[in-house]
């Protein structure tokens, strides 16, 4: 049977058109001969990236076309009825308790998917997802589990996903059924192995990968970087928009002493799923602190994501929800709750305590001499579980958050805030391909007009030599020699 990649799971256009000479790179070193896209439209077949696809021997289809020759994939309606059934059955199953009781990695991942869809479908007026909710992410994830199915039996043994999360995830729990499947996710301008048993993330490896990261990143590049950083120029487009806010915020603000940061309510916390963390997901956890904190003797600035109106959410309602759910009919008098926060520059410069589900600022605390108070996995983690304050318990949580703000459980040494420092380098000037391909940061909430923005960037950088540059890292993703694409420090020759 003929070998194949796929290309899917939710590849943007500007996505794909960087990402295709990758892929013609790695199927020539391995062999593959055809590349299944989700979605091909006429200009992305048309496109520079498409012909160097071609030139390379490899066959270029959409996942439409090949389904219209597969006539044992049409679904019948009994088909149809009894995913249904199976999804209401999913439905009864999952539940905050549940995502962190699973008794296996594929049952733990495909949970996370439903609930993740569920959290989206349900909108921002609800603090738990309704039962109608998660049937139909149920449904959704059951069918992207049949999707991966009917593509392994066509000869798909490769593929790289947009994301894996979302219904995503379970088309990855499907590809992974079969534990010699190469599988490999997009996130932040990288491309990154996906291992069959556990998580990996753009920015959360293993200790031998930051140390070949760290064999590109001298302190004097570090240094100059967290320099650069500390006025705002930042190569993280989220961390640039929140330094660029007016440096003071809405008068009455609480002191800066103590200060959590939300995360995007309905961006997914399931990236890299975390099986040791305390709290179940973003709504849990920030509820959970709230409870915590409005007993707390010190005051607190909670600040608002500042993208999280560009991906299409309230966070007025979002929080409004939380306080109904604990019984709270105003925020306590010791938190004051910034949606219109001031610049995080003079947070870091000021903060004592900074707590974060698995945000940035976590390994930008660190860079500051903060060890910041996590729940999930995060960069520094993955590095030292000494630069993070990581509660095993809901109690440990809780005497962290009541601890005085001056205790020095939230002390780095001098070299930790070093080791932090680089990995913020390695983070966002080496792993992303940014510099290489273009892109434009795109959320879920941006208009056409941006979209298209970010598809004609990308168009304008991808010369000759930018593809040819692309196509190498394929070819040693696909050798073993790199388990994930990184950046270099210049662009290659033109």
């Amino acid at each position: 049977m003929k070998k194949r990649l796929y290309l899917g799971g939710g590849l943007l256009e500007s996505q794909l058109l960087w990402i295709l000479p990758v892929a013609a790179g790695y199927c020539k070193e391995i062999g593959v001969e055809e590349i299944i896209v989700e979605a091909l439209p006429k200009r992305l077949c048309e496109s520079r990236s498409a012909a160097f696809v071609k030139r390379n021997s490899i066959t270029l289809v959409s996942e439409v076309h090949i389904r219209t020759l597969c006539l044992n994939h049409k679904s019948s309606i009994l088909a149809r009825l009894v995913r249904r059934i199976r999804g209401l059955l999913l439905a009864f199953q999952v539940s905050r308790a549940a995502l962190l009781k699973c008794s296996s990695w594929d049952q733990c991942q495909l949970f996370h998917a439903v609930w993740d869809s569920a959290l989206v479908v349900a909108g921002d007026r609800q603090y738990t997802p309704n039962f109608n909710a998660l049937w139909v992410s149920g449904v959704q994830c059951l069918s992207a589990l049949e999707r991966a199915k009917w593509l392994r039996s066509i000869g798909v043994c490769h593929s790289i996903l947009g994301h894996t999360v979302y219904a995503t995830r379970a088309l990855k729990v499907g590809f992974c059924l079969d534990k010699t499947f190469r599988l490999f996710a997009h996130a932040g301008d990288s491309i990154y192995s996906c291992p069959t048993t556990f998580d990996q993330a753009s920015s959360i490896h293993v200790l031998s990968h930051w140390s070949n990261l760290f064999e590109h990143v001298s302190m004097i590049d570090a240094e100059g970087y967290f320099h650069q950083r500390r006025k705002g120029i930042s190569a993280y487009d989220d961390a640039s928009r929140a330094a660029a806010l007016p440096l003071v915020a809405t008068p009455g603000r609480g002191d800066l002493t103590n200060v959590v940061f939300l995360h995007v309510f309905r961006d997914s916390p399931f990236n890299y799923i975390d099986q040791n963390r305390v709290f179940a997901d973003y709504m849990e956890w920030f509820r959970q602190s709230l409870r915590i904190i409005a007993a707390s003797n010190e005051s607190w600035s909670v600040r608002v994501h500042p993208s999280s109106l560009r991906w299409g959410e309230n966070p007025r309602e979002l929080i409004s929800a939380i306080l109904k759910s604990l019984d709270m009919r105003s925020v306590p008098a010791n938190i004051n709750i910034e949606y219109e926060p001031g610049s995080n520059l003079e947070v870091f410069k000021s903060a004592r305590r900074i707590v974060t589900y698995a945000g940035t600022s976590a390994l930008e605390a660190c860079c500051y001499g903060r060890r910041p108070i996590t729940i999930s996995m995060t960069t520094p983690e993955s590095f030292s579980k000494a630069l993070v304050n990581k509660p095993c318990t809901v109690q440990e949580y809780r005497e962290l958050l009541l601890a005085p703000s001056s205790s020095s459980l939230f002390d780095l040494q001098s070299c930790q805030v070093s080791d932090a420092r680089r990995l913020l380098y390695a983070v966002e000037k080496l792993i992303p391909l940014t510099p290489h391909i273009g892109s434009l940061p795109l959320y879920r909430g941006d208009t056409l007009d941006q979209f298209e923005l970010g598809f004609l960037s990308t168009v304008q950088s991808l010369d000759e030599a930018t593809m040819n540059f692309l196509s190498g890292l394929g070819k040693n993703l696909a050798s073993g020699k790199l388990s994930a694409t990184y950046s270099v420090n210049s662009r290659p020759a033109r």
